[in-house]
């Protein structure tokens, strides 16, 4: 009886030893927007704060504004321009109301788009850092080909980090 059962443990442990095992996973398609058609009609946003769900459209749509404001007057907005803040809110109801209906926006929260204008000539190296880390987790995912990459438009603010209020 104990030789049948060392024999049988044998006969297993050598099947193992010669016969790996192969997971295949099977290749996924995915299929990406044009740049253009993105910025029209993004799709599903990634979300980044789980607390403001409706947050990524906003800012979608503040900084389709910040950059016609940047290709009509050349530059971005100035940080203490209340002008330049209000052009910048004009913009984004200009650019909300030429939306088709499902794309459309209810409500818009001009502080935020006015925050946003107040903060866009500044350089910060935390979020340039935080950039390249998930560019280069990109590129890692696209190497190894384990993963594959991020599929939805990714709007990333850091409202919380400015002032409550227009610099001056």
């Amino acid at each position: 009886m104990h030789i049948l059962l060392a024999v049988t443990c044998l006969i297993t442990l050598i099947g193992k030893l010669f016969f790996v095992r192969f997971q295949v996973k099977p290749p996924k398609v995915l299929k990406f927007q044009t740049l253009r058609e993105a910025l029209s009609n993004p799709g599903e946003f990634l979300l980044s704060d789980f607390a403001k769900f409706d947050r990524p459209p906003l800012l979608h749509l503040a900084f389709q504004a910040l950059d016609a404001f940047r290709a009509e007057s050349g530059s971005f907005p100035a940080p203490a321009s209340v002008s330049d803040a209000n052009r910048l809110v004009e913009l984004a109801h200009s650019i909300n109301e030429s939306k088709p209906g499902d794309q459309k926006l209810d409500t818009i929260d001009d502080n935020i788009i006015r925050l946003l204008g107040s903060g866009s000539r500044a350089v910060l190296g935390p979020m340039a850092a935080m950039f390249g880390g998930i560019v280069g987790q990109e590129v890692v995912k696209a190497c190894s080909g384990k993963f594959h990459p991020l599929f939805q438009v990714g709007v990333l603010a850091f409202v919380p980090c400015q002032p409550t209020y227009i610099l001056f």
